[in-house]
C-alpha cells in the first residue's frame, strides 16, 4: 500500500511525539479483493478471488460478509500486522522518531522510550473486530499484538492480564521549556458492553421481517434481539438494555418525582443517575424486572427482596434477569469498565500537567441526529450510543479536570474540530447534560469541551467528493453547530482562527495503516499558510461559502493527521494550537485555545 504520507507529510512536520488513536491496522479485513457488488474488499493491490473464505462465511454476531469474515482470527491478524509494519515508508517514520533503534535490532522500537515517543491505543479494527466489544474471543492476544506493534515497553502495566490497554504517559518536550503534556490512553473495547438495544431495535425488527435484508445483517439482528449466547436466558438478545431501563426510564422517573416533591430523593439516585457523584459507576446496582425497585443488595436470580423493599414497590419484585457475570459489571451500558474508571478519575485528579490529551478510539462527540434507516441517534459505534458512559467522559474532560484538556479521536475517515461550549449547544446535546448542569460544580470552562478528530492516513480513507456532497451525507451533518470553521448557513457552526503550528492526529479507514493517530508537538512561531495545491483539492472546495470555509472543508474531507502545539512563555503554557493537516503536512485549518480560558490548575 502507498503510504507516502509518512515521508511527504509526517516526517517533514518535525514532530516531538506521535499518538495513535486507533484503527492503526484493519486486522479483520480480507487480504483479497472480495467480489461483492460494490467492488470493495481488501487493499487494491490484492487480487480479486471469487469464493474466498475470507469473503464468504457463515454469518454470526462476530463474522459478517463480505469484509469481516476474518474478525477475531488471530493468525490472520498477525499476518496483517506483519504486512503493515513492514511498509518501507512507515519504517522511515520509525527511524526518524527513534534514530538507530532498528539498526540495533529493535523492531518495532520501544515507542515510549524513543527520543520522540510513539504512543497509542486501539479502536475496533486493530482490536480485531469491527465495532468490537468485550466479547472478542481472544482479546488478550489482540491487545498484546497492538502493544507489540507500537513498541510498548515489555514491562508496561498496560500488558497485564485481566485488564485493558489503558494507561498514561507524560511528555516533557524540550522545546516547550520543560512544560508537561500528559497523555491519557483509553481502552474503550476491553470492557465495552454490547450495543444498547434502543439503538437498533426498530431497524432489526424491520430487517427480520424483510426477507430481502442481507443474511449477515439478519443473523446479527437475530442474535442482537433474541438469541444472545452471552446470557443463557431464553428469548433474550445480546444487546445491552441497562441504559434504557435505568438511565433513561428509572432516572427520569425519579427526576419527575423530585419535581413534584423537592424533598424526595431516592437514596441511590445520585449514584445511579448523576455522573458528577463520586460513586457513579463504581459498583453494581440492581433494578427489578419491572423497573420499579433499585437496590445495592445483590439478589440471586429469581429471589425476592426484603419485606420493606416489597412493600415500597407495592408487591414482589423479581430480579431473574441478572446472571452471575452481570453481577460483576456495571449498572449502565459500559465502555470504560469499573477498574479503568477508578484509574482515570484518580489520574486526572492527580495530574498537574497544564495540557492533557485524552485519547479516545471512539468518537465522543458524534452526530446526535436520526441516522437514516436505523431510526437511531447514533452511528452504531460512537459514544452517542452509550449515553451514560458518554456523559461521564464529557464531565471528566470538560469539568472535573484542571488545565487545558483536548479529546483526540479518529474513526470517521475525515477530520474536524468540534467544540461543546457553555450553555447553548451544551444544553441541547442529547446525553442528559441537564442533570449535570444542576450540580453546583458543573460549570464548563470558557474554552468548552474540544474534540479533535483526524482520520485518513491513506488514500482509501479520504473521500473524493465535493464539500457540498460531503456535508449532505446524513452522518456528516452537524445540526448542533459544534464543528469549527463553517458558517451557520452551511449547516455547521463555529468560528475560525489562525495561529502557529501544533501537533496531534489520527487516521481511520478500510485498510492497513489507516487508523487514528495523533501527535504532540511543542514548537513556537508562525507557520506560513499552505499554498493551494489545485488538482484533487479543487473538487473538495466546491460548495464552500468563503475562502476560510474552503480551507476548513479541504481538511474536513481530505485531512490526514492533526498536530497539537503547546506555546510556552516564561515556563508557562500560554496557548494551544490545533492544526488539521493534509497528506503533505500543510495546515488546512487551525484553532487556537488561550490557556487562560481553561480551568485553572
Amino acid at each position: 500500500m502507498d503510504q507516502r504520507i509518512w515521508t511527504q507529510g509526517v516526517i517533514p512536520t518535525k514532530l516531538d511525539a506521535w499518538i495513535w488513536a486507533g484503527d492503526m491496522a484493519y486486522l479483520d479485513n480480507p487480504t483479497v479483493l472480495c467480489d461483492d457488488a460494490s467492488g470493495e474488499g481488501g487493499e487494491n493491490e490484492h487480487k480479486q478471488v471469487s469464493g474466498s473464505p475470507q469473503c464468504h462465511c457463515e454469518p454470526s454476531w462476530l463474522a459478517s460478509m463480505p469484509h469481516s469474515c476474518m474478525a477475531g482470527q488471530v493468525q490472520h491478524a498477525a499476518s496483517r500486522w506483519e504486512a503493515y509494519l513492514g511498509n518501507p515508508d512507515y519504517k522511515l517514520f520509525l527511524e526518524d522518531m527513534c534514530p538507530g533503534a532498528m539498526a540495533k535490532g529493535e523492531f518495532p522500537p520501544v515507542g515510549p522510550l524513543c527520543p520522540r515517543p510513539i504512543l497509542g491505543t486501539y479502536d475496533d479494527h486493530d482490536f480485531g473486530w469491527n465495532n468490537g466489544n468485550h466479547r472478542e474471543p481472544d482479546k488478550q492476544a489482540f491487545k498484546s499484538m497492538f502493544l507489540d506493534a507500537i513498541g510498548e515497553d515489555p514491562r508496561s502495566p498496560r500488558r497485564g492480564d485481566l485488564r485493558g490497554a489503558w494507561g498514561s504517559h507524560t511528555l516533557r518536550i524540550p522545546s516547550s521549556g520543560g512544560v508537561e503534556v500528559e497523555v491519557f490512553l483509553l481502552d474503550e473495547r476491553w470492557d465495552r458492553d454490547n450495543l444498547p438495544c434502543w439503538t437498533r431495535r426498530k431497524a432489526c425488527e424491520a430487517a427480520l421481517e424483510d426477507s430481502s435484508s442481507s443474511a449477515s445483517y439478519r443473523a446479527w439482528c437475530a442474535e442482537f434481539l433474541h438469541n444472545g449466547t452471552e446470557f443463557g436466558v431464553t428469548g433474550r438478545g445480546s444487546c445491552c438494555d441497562k441504559d434504557e431501563r435505568l438511565w433513561f426510564k428509572w432516572c427520569n422517573a425519579q427526576r419527575a418525582a423530585k419535581a413534584v416533591n423537592a424533598e424526595y430523593e431516592h437514596p441511590l439516585f445520585r449514584e445511579a443517575c448523576d455522573v458528577v457523584h463520586f460513586g457513579w459507576g463504581t459498583r453494581m446496582l440492581w433494578l427489578s424486572d419491572d423497573g420499579e425497585v433499585l437496590t445495592d443488595k445483590p439478589p440471586p436470580p429469581s429471589s425476592q427482596l426484603e419485606q420493606s423493599d416489597i412493600e415500597q414497590s407495592g408487591g414482589a419484585s423479581s430480579f431473574s434477569r441478572y446472571t452471575e457475570d452481570e453481577q460483576q459489571g456495571s449498572p449502565h451500558c459500559e465502555v470504560l469498565g469499573r477498574q479503568q474508571r477508578a484509574w482515570l478519575r484518580g489520574a486526572l485528579e492527580a495530574s498537574t500537567a497544564p495540557l492533557k490529551l485524552l485519547v479516545s478510539g471512539s468518537v465522543l462527540l458524534g452526530n446526535p441526529v436520526s441516522q437514516g434507516p436505523f431510526d437511531s441517534f447514533c452511528s452504531g459505534d460512537d459514544l452517542d450510543c452509550y449515553a451514560a458512559a458518554q456523559a461521564e467522559l464529557m464531565h471528566l474532560a470538560a469539568v472535573a479536570t484542571k488545565g487545558c484538556v483536548l479529546v483526540l479521536t479518529g474513526d470517521y475517515h475525515w477530520s474536524d474540530i468540534k467544540v461543546l461550549t457553555p450553555g447553548n449547544n451544551a444544553a441541547t446535546y442529547r446525553v442528559g447534560m441537564g442533570e449535570m448542569e444542576n450540580s453546583g460544580e458543573q460549570q464548563f470552562p470558557e474554552s468548552g469541551l474540544v474534540q479533535v478528530m483526524a482520520s485518513g492516513l491513506t488514500t482509501s480513507t479520504s473521500p473524493n467528493v465535493s464539500c457540498a456532497e460531503f456535508l449532505a451525507r446524513g452522518y456528516t451533518t452537524d445540526p448542533l453547530g459544534l464543528r469549527e470553521g463553517f458558517a451557520p448557513s452551511s449547516g455547521s457552526g463555529g468560528s475560525s482562527s489562525s495561529s502557529s503550528s501544533s501537533s496531534g492526529g489520527s487516521n481511520g479507514g478500510g485498510g492497513e495503516g489507516e487508523g487514528p493517530a495523533a501527535e504532540a508537538n511543542a514548537r513556537t512561531g508562525q507557520e506560513p499558510e499552505a499554498a493551494s495545491e489545485g488538482g484533487a483539492w479543487q473538487g473538495v472546495l466546491a460548495g464552500a461559502t468563503s475562502a476560510e470555509e474552503a480551507r476548513a472543508c479541504s481538511a474536513l474531507v481530505g485531512g490526514s493527521f492533526a498536530t497539537v502545539e503547546a506555546e510556552v512563555s516564561h515556563g508557562a503554557l500560554r496557548k494551544v494550537h490545533i492544526r488539521l493537516r493534509d497528506k503533505h503536512g500543510h495546515a488546512r485549518y487551525t484553532k487556537t485555545i488561550d490557556a487562560g480560558s481553561c480551568r485553572p490548575l
